[in-house]
Formats: structure tokens, C-alpha cells, sequence
């Protein structure tokens, strides 16, 4: 049973024990109205002579008796049923305060549980961050040394694109012209331009010869062009 039921049932054993006490007030106040009147009729039946007069009065005192004893067992009935709710509500009490201790140390078991999470998600990132730093550590201190003899003497590249004739003309040229200008930068020397170009430097060389051509016929889409470099 969940906290809210032990609440809820315990509220309602307490407002039916409040009615039963109100029951047995009223009961308790007519017992004390009747015992006053029963001592009045028999107080009055002492004191009478007159035999019709007291047997009137005996009919009085026998009806209020009757009624008497129904209102002190009514008073018995409400004292049981009031000591039967105070057992349960005392019971329920119980079992909510097992129930709330239960929960407390969930609680604090889950609260532990998430704590122990965080510490070993902090831990994690703690030593993800001194490895990055070890490794940006050691890349800065040692520098990347390429051995250049071991490097092959020449490196081709082949171009190739297409040109249709019956659209506008690529700028192929410029193409070339920019791969051109990306190997003098990288290699530092001045390159010769005839078919190809030829640039040299110390302990290799490289050469961009290259050609176009245009096809005509079944191939209805253009020329072609071809361009090879080595370095």
C-alpha cells in the first residue's frame, strides 16, 4: 500500500470515529435525561397514596427504563465500534510510519546511487581531460620529423575533365594553371612552361605535360582533356 493509501484510510477511520462520538454524546445526554426522570417518578410514586395515580406512574417509570436500557446499550454498541477504529487507526499508523521509512531509505539509496554516478562521470571526465593533455603534451614537445629520403624520387597526377562543344567552355586552363601554382608553392622552385611544365629542385624534379583534344561523331558530347604532373 502506498503512502497516500495509509493517509487516505487513516483520515477516514478518523472522521468515522468523530461520528461515532458524536453518537455517543447524544446517547450519553438522554441516559442522563432519563436516570433524572426516573427518580423523579419514583420519588413521585413514594409520596403518592392514590393507587391509580401510582399505577400511572409505574407505567411511566417501566417505559423509561425500557428506554433506558436501550440507549446504555446503543452507549456499549458506539464504545466497541470507537475502540475497534482506534485500533485501526493505530495500526495504520504503524504501517504509514514503516511506510515513510521504507521510503526515506529508498531515497537516500537513490540519492547515494545518482551521487556515485556523478562522482564516477566527473572521475571519467577528469581522466579523459589529462590524456588529451598528455597527448597535446607530447605532440608539442616532439616535433613530426619526415624522412625525405625515403620519400619516392616522382609523384604523378593525372587530369582528366570534358568539354561539350555544344555547351560553354569549361576554363580547364585555369584549372591547370591553379594545380600548377599549388606545386611551385610547395616545392619553391620556378617551373619551365612549354608542352608541360618542368620544375626542379634539389634531389627530385617534377613536370606537369598535359594535352586537350576534342571527339567528335557518336560522342556527341564534347571534347575531353588529359593532364599528367609528376613531382
Amino acid at each position: 500500500m502506498s503512502l497516500n493509501s495509509y493517509r487516505n484510510t487513516i483520515d477516514r477511520l478518523s472522521r468515522e470515529k468523530a461520528g461515532l462520538e458524536k453518537d455517543l454524546a447524544r446517547e450519553r445526554e438522554k441516559i442522563a435525561k432519563l436516570q433524572s426522570e426516573i427518580s423523579t417518578i419514583r420519588r413521585n410514586i413514594s409520596s403518592n397514596t392514590n393507587l391509580s395515580t401510582i399505577q400511572s406512574k409505574q407505567r411511566q417509570l417501566n417505559s423509561k427504563s425500557k428506554d433506558l436500557a436501550q440507549c446504555q446499550k446503543k452507549v456499549a454498541d458506539l464504545e466497541t465500534k470507537i475502540s475497534t477504529k482506534i485500533a485501526d487507526i493505530n495500526r495504520n499508523l504503524q504501517s504509514l510510519d514503516k511506510a515513510e521509512e521504507q521510503e526515506r531509505t529508498k531515497q537516500a539509496a537513490e540519492s547515494k546511487r545518482r551521487m556515485n554516478e556523478e562522482l564516477r562521470h566527473a572521475q571519467a571526465v577528469t581522466r579523459e581531460a589529462k590524456r588529451q593533455a598528455q597527448l597535446y603534451s607530447e605532440l608539442g614537445s616532439n616535433r613530426l620529423v619526415i624522412d625525405l629520403a625515403r620519400l619516392p624520387e616522382g609523384i604523378k597526377v593525372l587530369f582528366v575533365a570534358s568539354n561539350p562543344l555544344d555547351q560553354n567552355q569549361l576554363r580547364l586552363d585555369e584549372e591547370i594553371r591553379s594545380i600548377e601554382k599549388e606545386i611551385r608553392a610547395s616545392d619553391g622552385a620556378s617551373p619551365r612552361r612549354g608542352r608541360g611544365v618542368r620544375g626542379e629542385s634539389p634531389g627530385n624534379h617534377w613536370g606537369f605535360p598535359h594535352f586537350q583534344a576534342a571527339a567528335r561523331g557518336d560522342n556527341k558530347g564534347g571534347g575531353s582533356a588529359g593532364n599528367t604532373a609528376s613531382t
